[in-house]
């Protein structure tokens, strides 16, 4: 079995593995920005990626490179809220005096954020980060 990984050549982001009897058989992709190459054993899309300055794709086999964690945070801003309340975001709660929440996330993903003050009805949502 013969294993192919296709990839973005222009960001080098994997968008399809794959495996089958033969490389030769496999159909490379019509899109002018994708590329196939084969591989060593099947790559994980959601961990790996093609660094586009260190790989030589003319190579028959070649292997990816591990993704890493960016060292960031991301942050939203919920303003205005009701002065006083509370802000729950994933069932953590933040107190709330001067009308504005700033929410630090530690990665992407939809938290559950309900605003509750005793003033008004409480609203329940998601923010998408």
């Amino acid at each position: 079995m013969s294993d192919f990984a296709v990839f973005n050549n222009q960001t080098g982001a994997i968008v399809e593995v794959g495996h089958a009897p033969r490389f030769e058989w496999v159909r490379p992709p019509a899109d002018p920005t994708l590329t196939m190459v084969q591989t060593d054993g099947q790559l994980d899309p959601a961990t790996q990626y093609f660094d586009l300055n260190l790989h030589d794709f003319t190579n028959k086999t070649t292997c990816p490179t591990p993704t890493i964690t960016y060292p960031s945070s991301l942050h939203a801003t919920l303003d205005p809220v009701p002065r006083p309340c509370r802000v729950f975001v994933d069932n953590t709660s933040y107190v709330v005096t001067d009308g504005s929440a700033e929410i630090v996330f530690g990665s992407a993903g939809t938290y559950s954020v309900i605003i509750a003050s005793a003033r008004y009805l409480d609203w329940t949502g998601s923010v998408t980060v």
